[in-house]
């Protein structure tokens, strides 16, 4: 039960990186559903990486390409943090 309310509450720290958080949200999903087929537990680390974006901005683009598999998601939102932390920088 512990490590379910772990995986609702689990929130990225600001010197963690998407991969961390990912690998982090997936070790809490293994430990709280260890029967639960792969694919949907991946299903829900990536509903909850969704859900818990920092920036809402962020969110919505990456929730608008359409993308379910949570490599993908790493993938797509780490190019696009990449691309605001440049715009961040300019000004």
């Amino acid at each position: 039960m512990a490590y379910k309310a772990q995986f609702w509450t689990w929130r990225r720290q600001r010197s963690e990186d998407i991969p961390a958080y990912v690998d982090a949200l997936q070790k809490l999903a293994e430990m709280a559903w260890p029967l639960l087929d792969p694919l949907a537990r991946d299903e829900m680390v990536a509903d909850q990486f969704l859900t818990e974006m920092d920036s809402h901005e962020l969110r919505v683009q990456v929730t608008a390409t359409g993308v379910r598999r949570i490599e993908d998601l790493m993938r797509i939102a780490r190019s696009l943090e990449a691309v605001e932390g440049k715009e961040a920088g300019r000004g």
